[in-house]
């Protein structure tokens, strides 16, 4: 909700795609967009996996981040309550 949004989702596919492109050394395909199933599922064939390993690799990277970033304030706040404890 705070990182992902109908506005936001076209700029993470596209990095998250990117990044697995780069990591596969497949070379990026050209973007053009058809509503069909036919089209679907020619380009999750094509796309889809450097789309799914770079999403693989932001999810794991995010929440790494987001593990210590939250155990670091969680740390903070528990040293700042026994800190304003100990001066009474």
């Amino acid at each position: 909700v705070w990182v992902s949004n109908p506005i936001t989702m076209p700029v993470l596919f596209y990095f998250a795609y990117k990044l697995g492109a780069w990591v596969m050394h497949v070379p990026p395909q050209p973007f053009y967009f058809e509503l069909s199933w036919d089209f679907i599922m020619q380009q999750m064939s094509t796309i889809g996996p450097p789309f799914l390993l770079g999403c693989a690799i932001c999810g794991v990277g995010s929440a790494i981040i987001g593990y210590f970033g939250i155990r670091g304030l969680w740390r903070y706040s528990v040293v700042r309550s026994w800190q304003k404890r100990k001066v009474r």
